[in-house]
């Protein structure tokens, strides 16, 4: 999985606040929109601190493979498939206008739900990065 180098700045409970500054890896990606927001630079995760990482460390961050196939389910999975539920139930109309419109509402109806999981994830910390390695000195 992706590993990101950054800078704890802040503690909170067991996880900790790290500056990330992309590396050259993201500059080339076809979905850097969506997991940094744009051409930004750094940014700033929250992260399991684990390991006991403090205030001025470099760590490295990264996410369980399989938190990342879920979380990119649940972002393109639910859009594409209520897009198509929605298609095929406006085929029943047998008009393709109809058809269209439902297939629009389901992606937008599955996106609003993408993030509606996206935002218990972040609140429960179900699906989280992690310090992985404490850079000293």
């Amino acid at each position: 999985m992706p590993r990101e180098t950054g800078t704890v700045i802040l503690l909170i409970d067991n996880s900790a606040r790290v500056k990330v500054v992309p590396s050259g890896a993201c500059s080339s990606c076809e979905a850097k929109t969506l997991c940094m927001g744009g051409d930004r630079g750094e940014r700033v995760i929250e992260a399991r601190n684990e390991i006991g990482a403090g205030v001025g460390d470099t760590v490295v961050v990264t996410i369980k493979s399989s938190h990342a196939v879920i979380a990119m389910l649940a972002l393109f999975g639910l859009p594409i498939v209520l897009g198509f539920a929605g298609t095929l139930a406006g085929i029943q109309f047998n008009n393709n206008a109809v058809s269209a419109a439902l297939g629009v509402g389901g992606v937008a109806i599955g996106l609003g739900a993408a993030k509606v999981v996206d935002r218990c994830w972040v609140a429960k910390k179900r699906i989280m990065p992690y310090i992985a390695e404490v850079r000293r000195g």
